[in-house]
Formats: structure tokens, C-alpha cells, sequence
């Protein structure tokens, strides 16, 4: 199965609707289509028909309207095989922290690394791997028990001259 087609961006307790349609059309543009809202806490009945939702989305309309909204990160979740927590703040506790780099490299190297048992390339066995890479709420980013049910912690550090935080739409895209 395409890598493309296995992979979603889960946005956990999203608060805003213009971003769930900016995350939308930044998954588009980097060419994948599966977004997932977990919990969201926009305050509006289905923030996929937002108006600031429609507006950010620009010309992603398809992935805004086909985004799955579960109830929470568990659900989110199901079936990924492989799960990516991305965040700023350092942790002391938790999954494998790593660089952007560093991730992309263990997810491709997991997909096709020697099975244990028999040392044959398990790259068929996990032909169908789901991928999620999960993004925190706005105002407050990922809570420790978010991150712990990921494999893996993507450190983003910001930039020291920039403000500390970056917006969902931003490290998305």
C-alpha cells in the first residue's frame, strides 16, 4: 500500500476551525489526504463546515470534507502501527525522543526492517503499517499521556530568535 495512503495527521482537542482547514490544505499540499480530528474543541457542531474551516482549506476541500472526527485519541489512533507524537517542549519521560530527521529515518527503517524470528525483510509483513503523526491543541500542545501512547516523540525545537511556539498550521506544514 501507498506510504501516502497509510499515513493521517490526527489533530487532538483542535480549538480553532480555521486551523483544522489550514492543517487540511497543508496535508494536501505535501500530497497525503487523511486528517483525523480527535475530541475536537472548536465549539461548533462540525468544524469540517465551518465557514474559517472552508476559507484556510483553499482548494483542500476534499480532505477537509473526508477528515474523520473521533471522539478521542485512542480512536484516533486504531490501527496505527506506527504513532508519532510531534512537540516542542523537551520530556523527560515517554517514547524515544528524536529529531524530525532521526523519526523519518526509524519510520522508513521500520517499515522495511528484517523480521526478529526469521531475518527475512518484514517490509511485506508490514506492507499495510498505518502511520499517524499527532498534533497538539493550540493553546496548550500535547499532554504527557498523549505523547506516551505514541512509539515515537518528534522534538521540534524552535528557533531561538523566533517566539517560542509555532502554530498547528505551521508545523504541519
Amino acid at each position: 500500500m501507498n506510504l501516502f495512503l497509510r499515513t493521517r495527521f490526527v489533530l487532538l482537542e483542535t480549538s480553532h476551525p480555521g486551523n483544522v482547514g489550514a492543517a487540511a490544505r497543508a496535508v494536501k499540499n505535501m500530497g497525503f489526504g487523511r486528517l483525523v480530528l480527535a475530541d475536537p474543541q472548536c465549539g461548533v457542531e462540525d468544524p469540517r463546515r465551518d465557514p474559517a474551516a472552508v476559507a484556510m482549506a483553499s482548494g483542500a476541500d476534499d480532505v477537509l470534507s473526508s477528515a474523520l472526527i473521533v471522539p478521542d485519541l485512542d480512536a484516533a489512533l486504531a490501527e496505527a502501527g506506527i504513532t508519532l507524537a510531534l512537540t516542542a517542549r523537551q520530556r523527560e519521560f515517554g517514547p524515544p525522543r528524536l529529531s524530525p530527521r532521526e523519526a523519518c529515518a526509524k519510520v522508513l527503517a521500520s517499515l522495511h526492517a528484517p523480521d526478529p524470528g526469521t531475518g527475512e525483510d518484514a517490509g511485506a509483513q508490514d506492507e499495510g503499517a498505518e502511520i499517524a503523526f499527532v498534533f497538539g491543541n493550540e493553546r496548550y500542545g500535547l499532554p504527557n499521556e498523549a505523547v506516551d501512547r505514541c512509539r515515537m516523540a518528534v522534538h521540534t525545537p524552535p528557533i531561538l530568535t523566533m517566539p517560542r511556539s509555532i502554530s498547528r498550521r505551521q508545523c504541519s506544514s
